[in-house]
């Protein structure tokens, strides 16, 4: 994963929306959307908190 991907994912993960994410990466909210929905298709995952339960276990 890039470090803006682990950046995407982690402030989620942290309970920030996707418009707070943004705003604090300096990225666009459909840019952290399209990010969220590439990693959760690249892992299988069906949903934002089980791309979140594959990805605490690949690392």
């Amino acid at each position: 994963m890039s470090r803006r991907e682990r950046e995407v994912v982690a402030l989620p993960a942290e309970g920030w929306t996707d418009m707070v994410v943004a705003r604090r990466l300096g990225i666009s909210e459909r840019t952290v959307t399209a990010t969220v929905r590439a990693l959760m298709d690249r892992h299988g995952a069906r949903s934002r908190f089980q791309l979140a339960l594959e990805l605490s276990r690949r690392h």
